[in-house]
């Protein structure tokens, strides 16, 4: 008995400080925390080490979900699908062209989701072009071309002397893409200058319907420069990750940047469980 009462006093501490961790657990709990709107829901969907995704992103590292892996859920697809069609009914309907995705911090997967935003946006038919403007950023080995990002848009930013911005378009997704390599000179900034001049232009390229921004962190990056620029913009959000007064924080900071801020998008969400069984369910699939 003194066992099982041990259990279930541990149990119950767990649970409260859980509870009281000031993060969004649930979506529900997103539409009371967060003073935006909340966008789309995005399941946890686990990664898969397969073969072929071995070949073609990379081995050794379990890729990102991508929704052009066949053996990705529906409800997934789904979800994406979903988020896709309300974000460009909203940037169809006030003109817009330039959407920028950024998170508080690392890890909140907002690479894995702007690269599945642009996927969904050509399975629908639109010119989608994606720029990498995080130098820590995974775009590259998330489409399996880290040596075509060693001469990407990363040099191109860090530059001296003007030139065309080298983008690549990968015929396997259908996506135009601008990359950065993660070790290209990490500590060196990106001109403002010159990333102002490339998202003007890429603004004004008619080949291109939308043009998708992967930004860096805002907790790690003072530049402001990129969503000034932007038309949109959203906040994607980790399940128990960021605490809310962050999350808001920086969505306050966006909007007076002067871009127009949609929402915040979950990332990344278990099923609605107990605390204690999100717990066991989250340590399990890390392993």
């Amino acid at each position: 008995r003194a066992c099982v009462g041990a259990m279930l006093a541990a149990s119950l501490i767990v649970s409260v400080l859980f509870l009281r961790r000031d993060t969004v657990q649930t979506p529900q709990a997103a539409r009371h925390k967060l003073d935006g709107r909340v966008l789309g829901t995005i399941g946890h969907e686990r990664k898969e080490k397969r073969l072929f995704v071995k070949k073609s992103r990379g081995a050794g590292r379990k890729a990102a979900a991508l929704l052009t892996d066949p053996f990705v859920r529906y409800t997934y697809t789904e979800a994406y699908q979903d988020l896709c069609a309300a974000l460009e009914h909203r940037m169809r309907r006030d003109g817009k062209k330039v959407l920028l995705l950024t998170g508080a911090g690392e890890n909140e997967g907002k690479s894995s989701v702007a690269v599945n935003l642009a996927l969904a946006l050509s399975m629908r038919g639109r010119h989608v072009l994606l720029l990498d403007l995080d130098k820590k950023t995974g775009i590259a080995q998330i489409f399996g071309l880290r040596a075509a990002a060693k001469n990407g848009i990363g040099q191109y930013l860090q530059a001296e002397k003007d030139a065309e911005p080298p983008l690549i378009f990968s015929e396997n997704n259908g996506v135009s893409l601008g990359l950065t390599a993660p070790a290209a000179a990490p500590g060196a900034p990106f001109a403002q200058r010159k990333a102002e001049k490339l998202l003007l232009a890429a603004r004004a390229d008619e080949r291109f319907d939308y043009v998708l921004l992967d930004s860096p962190p805002m907790l790690l990056s003072a530049d402001a420069g990129a969503s000034a620029l932007s038309d949109l913009s959203v906040l994607v959000v980790r399940q128990d990750y960021t605490p809310a007064g962050i999350l808001n924080d920086c969505a306050d900071a966006l909007t007076q940047s002067g871009t127009d801020f949609a929402g915040f998008i979950l990332n990344n969400f278990y099923a609605a469980v107990h605390p204690q069984q999100l717990f066991a369910v989250r340590t399990a699939s890390s392993k």
